[in-house]
């Protein structure tokens, strides 16, 4: 098995990483887990937990929720 990079995660994945922490809907620690637990080939349900994540701040911070799946989106349209 070869090592996974930074370079293999595709940009939307990155993205959609990125916003999730921005926002301060997840932490850095829990994304490299789910990195751990989903990559380097299952990038849907890494950006699915994500959206999960974000969806738990729907009712207080609702902002949160529609940046992360705003870019998760963009994502969606690459894969499906």
């Amino acid at each position: 098995m070869s090592e996974l990079t930074r370079h293999d995660i595709p940009e939307t994945v990155k993205n959609v990483i990125k916003v999730a922490v921005a926002v301060d809907v997840i932490d850095i620690a829990d994304v490299y887990c789910l990195g751990a637990k989903y990559a380097p080939d299952n990038w849907m349900s890494l950006v699915d937990s994500l959206i999960e994540y974000a969806y738990m701040w729907i009712h207080s911070d609702s902002s949160k929720h529609t940046a992360v799946v705003e870019a998760a989106e963009k994502f969606w349209q690459e894969v499906l």
